[in-house]
């Protein structure tokens, strides 16, 4: 197991430029680093991390950036049998030469992608993902945004027999010659279906190739090539998203604007209990009374975002005092007043924050948290510093928690 480790600067004759896994064995990776890795000879895969041969591996709340490899797999290599899963991670700035700038997955290995984000890779095809002869991909409320390839599939190209399911996410603003969102190459029997999942704005078209995906119901583009057929099916239609950026979670995505057609518009019956920064779904978006499930990766609820953005600023802010020193500092300061505007965020709110009914909570946890911050930041130059800022600290993650739900 590798747990908050940074992997960098790692160079491979061979495959596996940053980590290395095959053969059956067990890899999981939690809360680290893999960057700027790269495989040197031609041939190799796999720049940031090579799994293949039956063994299983895990990625969780960890960044994959800026790795490179000669062939296939820019950021990860995933073939030939075991599964691969990433959760709450980014996946960013890996290039490939050939196939997968982001993440190259084939031959019966199979792709759980939950909660994150590919960004910015790029590879000549597949320049998110690029899946072939059984590399099943299921992706559930993920972002695949700004990718780019140069022959085809700028954020998702699938080939012969691959079988791929995206559940609520969001696929934008992807580039390539053919297919800048989807490319389809596939076998006959081969299927890839989209449930309340965006596919927007990219070039030079949503969706290309020899067949189209098959719609689960509920789902947007914005051009209509990707041939949504169902009722419920929004096609070009232009889905009002917001930049990708920091939108409460900790995963970059993007905001549905206020009058944006995706809110309330989702399945219930495929809706995920919460959306890709751990918002409980559904809610009332649009505060008409009637709740439901928002197309694509995030649930709308502007009060919530706001809120979490400042427990997050809040957060931040405290681990940056540092004990030595003697009286308030401009630090200890802007936490003091982050966590006032926190309370008086509540105050105000408390009846239009939409969360689960322990949202009376809110008012209460926030003033706690308020004090046990004050009392860490006061005494910066107490022995029992350490002790005061961690309880300030599990004071915060309680509110986040329930403002989360």
């Amino acid at each position: 197991a590798i747990t908050s480790t940074v992997v960098e600067d790692n160079e491979a004759g061979d495959d596996g430029g940053g980590l290395f896994s095959c053969c059956d064995g067990l890899l999981s990776v939690t809360d680290s680093l893999i960057r700027n890795n790269k495989t040197t000879a031609s041939g190799d895969e796999g720049g940031g991390l090579y799994r293949c041969c039956g063994s299983l591996a895990t990625i969780k709340d960890s960044t994959i950036s800026d790795n490179s490899a000669n062939t296939e797999g820019g950021g990860i290599f995933s073939c030939c049998g075991g599964n691969l899963t990433i959760t709450n991670t980014t996946v960013s700035d890996n290039t490939a030469v050939e196939e997968g700038g982001g993440v190259y997955v084939c031959c019966g290995s199979q792709l759980d992608l939950n909660s994150s984000t590919l960004s910015g890779n790029s590879a000549d095809r597949g320049g998110g993902i690029w899946s072939s002869a059984g590399g099943d991909v299921i992706g559930t409320n993920c972002t695949i945004s700004g990718n780019s390839s140069t022959t085809s599939g700028g954020g998702f190209e699938g080939s012969t027999t691959a079988n791929t399911t995206f559940q609520n996410s969001t696929i934008v603003n992807n580039t390539s010659a053919t297919g800048g969102g989807i490319m389809l190459d596939v076998d006959a029997g081969a299927d890839t279906t989209l449930v309340n999942t965006i596919i927007a704005s990219n070039n030079p078209a949503d969706c290309s190739g020899d067949s189209s995906p098959t719609s689960g119901d509920n789902n947007l583009d914005s051009d209509g090539s990707c041939s949504l057929g169902m009722a419920s099916d929004l096609s070009g239609t232009d889905p009002l998203l917001g930049v990708l950026g920091d939108n409460g979670g900790d995963t970059e995505t993007h905001l549905p604007a206020a009058t944006s057609p995706v809110i309330d518009a989702g399945s219930l019956t495929n809706c995920p209990s919460t959306d890709q920064r751990s918002i409980g779904r559904p809610l009332d978006g649009e505060a008409d009374g009637s709740t439901a499930c928002d197309i694509g990766a995030v649930e709308k609820s502007l009060l919530n975002v706001e809120l979490l953005k400042l427990i997050r600023s809040a957060k931040k802010l405290l681990k940056k005092v540092r004990p030595g020193v003697k009286k308030l500092s401009k630090k200890t300061k802007a936490v003091n007043s982050k966590l006032s505007e926190i309370v008086t965020f509540i105050d105000n709110f408390q009846d239009r924050i939409e969360t689960d009914p322990e949202s009376a909570k809110l008012g209460k946890l926030a003033k706690t948290a308020r004090k046990r911050v004050k009392s860490a930041v006061k005494n910066v130059a107490a022995g029992d510093f350490a002790s005061r800022k961690t309880s300030a600290n599990k004071a915060l993650t309680r509110l986040q928690a329930v403002v989360k739900r």
